[in-house]
């Protein structure tokens, strides 16, 4: 077999969706969203009530989400999308949305049974100045009609602190 035949033959292979892309599709479908958010600990996190659409594309590879809200009396859009690399053997995720230019990015690992996913990534702060903060994101699967996902910064002191708690519920 030719070198290129091997090459093609290995591509093909790792590029096939697998168990977890399985998983990621049971998440597809229509959500009800409430969410909490503050991005100061010392204050009460603000509830906002959304929707989410989530679906698979590209032959099943990846999850596409588009999240609405109205916060602070304004529309609000994200999109983000979540898969799983079989070379990499890692999760990822990402977010852009209506309110921001950037492009938040991480990725991790997952419990071997798949219900929790801890994916780490930066994040720009605009209205705090700041760039490139470390943050984590964990999802938690509760069952294939709901979940939660949290985001947590780097505190003064190096510690995790909640900024986000996402609770989906399938509609």
């Amino acid at each position: 077999m030719a070198e290129q035949d091997v090459m093609q033959e290995e591509m093909m292979k790792v590029g096939q969706p697998g168990k977890e892309h399985e998983m990621l599709a049971k998440h597809a479908g229509n959500w009800d969203v409430t969410m909490k958010a503050s991005m100061n600990p010392d204050e009460p996190p603000a509830e906002i009530k959304g929707t989410s659409t989530a679906k698979m594309i590209l032959g099943g590879r990846v999850l596409v989400e588009d999240f609405k809200a109205e916060m602070m009396g304004k529309p609000f859009e994200g999109h983000g999308m979540m898969g799983y690399g079989n070379f990499r053997n890692r999760w990822w995720h990402t977010w852009t949305d209506s309110w921001s230019t950037g492009l938040y990015y991480g990725e991790g690992t997952g419990t071997p049974d798949g219900r929790t996913l801890t994916l780490i990534g930066k994040s720009d702060r605009p209205m705090m100045n700041k760039k490139d903060v470390e943050m984590k994101g964990v999802y938690r699967f509760i069952n294939d009609n709901e979940y939660i996902f949290e985001t947590y910064d780097k505190g003064p002191d190096g510690k995790d602190v909640k900024t986000m708690e996402l609770h989906y519920r399938r509609k």
